[in-house]
């Protein structure tokens, strides 16, 4: 009887993992990660804005978010490449949306009150291969620079 009970909250859990990996929370957290680790350091306020992000984006409770966070961190290490990434959530996270994560990504970038020219690249090459253009880029720093100054 135990075993059956268990054996349902594993099925019940594993349906969860896949619709998040469906929905591209997954992809969305990988690049949130890396994004973070660009200037070499993954920063705790980098970490806390990653976990605010995803829970606001994807509606997700803690538990459910350290899995993911756990998920993501070891797919971010062992993919090295951003197509990969992109090409999923594209798939998941309609045109319109897009504007919004990136302006997500600026936030985790800008957490820590440095911004690289590492960080730059990136933010153009992800545009790119989200869709955006380098418009929307520069739109969407200046809509999180904004919101910083009046904080």
């Amino acid at each position: 009887m135990f075993n059956n009970l268990l054996r349902i909250f594993k099925a019940k859990e594993n349906r969860e993992s896949v619709q998040f990996f469906k929905e591209g929370v997954i992809e969305v957290a990988c690049i949130f990660i890396r994004v973070g680790k660009l200037d070499n350091h993954l920063a705790t306020i980098e970490k806390e804005k990653i976990k605010a992000l995803l829970i606001k984006r994807f509606d997700l409770d803690r538990d459910i978010l350290n899995s993911i966070l756990t998920k993501a961190e070891a797919i971010e290490v062992s993919i090295n490449d951003n197509v990969q990434l992109t090409k999923k959530i594209k798939q998941h996270i309609n045109f319109e949306e897009r504007f919004e994560l990136l302006k997500d990504i600026w936030e985790i970038i800008l957490a820590d009150k440095i911004k690289t020219d590492e960080e730059e690249s990136y933010m153009r090459l992800l545009c790119n291969l989200l869709g955006l253009s380098d418009k929307d880029n520069a739109l969407a720093r200046k809509d999180v620079l904004k919101a910083h100054e009046k904080k």
